[in-house]
């Protein structure tokens, strides 16, 4: 594969600066060929293209093509995008322009739709433990298109993809809390108009996030109050420091092993499914104010 080194506010990265050559290409597949593809996602850039992830460190593209002749379509040999240094375990859209990819190490990479070059990195640390990997990140959600909720292990952090750079020169790290379940988070849903985060665990146990008050900051005449704005409490751009560490407004329990994800079916409650063989439906009390009572029926 053609590369050449990255610019440095991307340590350890390389870019690509052209489609592989057909040996490339063949030496690239081989290890493609044999991961697992686990997601697909569906871009428009130049054209319509198909990013697919798999249990493999790059990125495949397939351009989707339409013959002007046969009127037919057809996927164009893929590009390969090579930013990670391990297995992605996510991927999913931010905005049009942006999409967002995350691997076993912790980082966490947002790609242009257009030119599908790296335009910033999240989470990256050189001195990564390759073996148990403590900062993998399991998911990514996205609210406003602005802010990436990402699960990092036991715990999970919020990034604005907006905000300018702070002093050290690190995409901003707008709320984190590193230690939010015993062991590993399993999955993430962002409830009641994306202003509270639930989370469930490994640990057995479903917790829910945000501001323990409701945001009372003054507004100017035909402005609302973001998701975000209710999540922690205060507009953004207004907090005094980062990172904002969100209040645990209530924790579920019944489950008797882990969970591994949660539906959001509220005013009804929240479903959640385990390894314990169970469906259960959660009604979730005084939500949109704050949780202080869950109740299990």
């Amino acid at each position: 594969m053609i590369t050449e080194p990255y610019s440095p506010e991307f340590p350890g990265m390389r870019k690509t600066v052209s489609l592989p050559s057909l040996n490339e290409l063949f030496n690239t597949l081989i290890p493609w060929v044999t991961a697992a593809i686990h997601t697909l996602l569906q871009v428009h850039g130049r054209h319509f293209s198909v990013i697919a992830a798999a249990d493999y460190p790059s990125l495949a593209v397939y351009d989707i093509i339409k013959d002007s002749d046969s009127e037919k379509h057809q996927l164009k040999p893929p590009q390969f995008l090579a930013r990670h240094r391990e297995d992605i375990q996510c991927l999913t859209r931010v905005s049009d322009s942006i999409f967002a990819s995350a691997s076993l190490d912790g980082a966490i990479i947002l790609w242009s739709t257009n030119s599908f070059s790296a335009v910033k990195q999240y989470n990256y640390t050189d001195d990564y433990q390759k073996r148990n990997f403590p900062d993998r990140v399991w998911q990514i959600l996205v609210m406003e298109e602005r802010y990436l909720f990402a699960s990092v292990s036991n715990g999970f952090k919020v990034f604005d993809v907006i905000a300018s750079e702070d002093n050290q020169g690190c995409p901003k790290l707008l709320a984190c809390y590193l230690n939010a379940h015993q062991l590993p988070i399993t999955h993430m849903e962002l409830i009641e108009n994306q202003s509270a985060l639930v989370t469930s665990s490994s640990d057995n146990t479903v917790r829910l996030w945000g501001s323990a008050t409701n945001f009372t900051g003054s507004e100017k005449a035909g402005t609302k109050q973001s998701a975000m704005d209710k999540f922690i409490g205060r507009r953004p751009k207004s907090a005094s420091g980062y990172p904002i560490i969100p209040n645990l407004l209530g924790e579920l329990r019944g489950h008797t092993a882990p969970v591994m994800m949660v539906c959001n079916m509220l005013p009804h409650g929240l479903v959640t499914c385990g390894v314990d063989m169970l469906v259960l439906l959660w009604k979730v009390t005084m939500l949109y104010t704050k949780i202080r009572t869950s109740t299990f029926y």
